[in-house]
């Protein structure tokens, strides 16, 4: 991709790993960047299957050769993904092959925010067990008023959370 290649910024990788609906699982991998004018880019690079358990290690050898093929590898800057420890692995094994020059991987790692928001709502709105709470709910309420929750076109990101909010509270108060 000629716009990665003019990049005026270190290359920054986020990755999410989720199962396409034929149950497979796929990792989506967005790197982000300064282009040429420095406008924050943010450009998908490649989606791949991860084959075997969801392990870093299998996460990694689905993502390197993506990162091979774009002509990142030498200005890979930071790493961000949810909070799993896959993720860890993943990145550690993805500068173990490609970079070995980056001594702790560790350190260019970064929490996804939208994830830690997402784990904070839940904890707030749901308490310690989020799962108990939609078990309660499924015994309490009809199957119709749950799927109003599980929106297809929910928003994405940071943008997520007060949806989230909203919608927990109009279906909440609409029984």
């Amino acid at each position: 991709m000629k716009e990665l290649a003019t990049a005026k910024s270190r290359i920054h990788i986020s990755a999410d790993l989720w199962k396409s609906p034929n149950s497979l699982p796929i990792v989506g991998i967005v790197a982000h960047y300064l282009d040429k004018d420095l406008v924050v880019q943010s450009t998908l690079i490649g989606m791949r299957r991860v084959k075997g358990a969801h392990t870093g290690e299998n996460i990694a050898e689905a993502m390197i050769p993506v990162l091979v093929e774009m002509g990142v590898v030498s200005r890979l800057g930071f790493f961000v993904g949810d909070n799993a420890g896959n993720n860890d692995t993943c990145w550690r094994a993805i500068c173990r092959k490609l970079r070995p020059d980056i001594k702790a991987p560790d350190n260019r790692r970064v929490r996804c925010l939208g994830h830690i928001l997402n784990l904070a709502a839940k904890a707030f709105l749901f308490g310690k067990d989020a799962d108990a709470f939609e078990d309660d709910t499924n015994q309490k309420r009809s199957n119709a008023h749950i799927e109003k929750l599980r929106d297809p076109n929910l928003p994405r990101g940071l943008a997520c959370f007060p949806y989230l909010v909203g919608r927990y509270l109009l279906v909440r108060t609409s029984v």
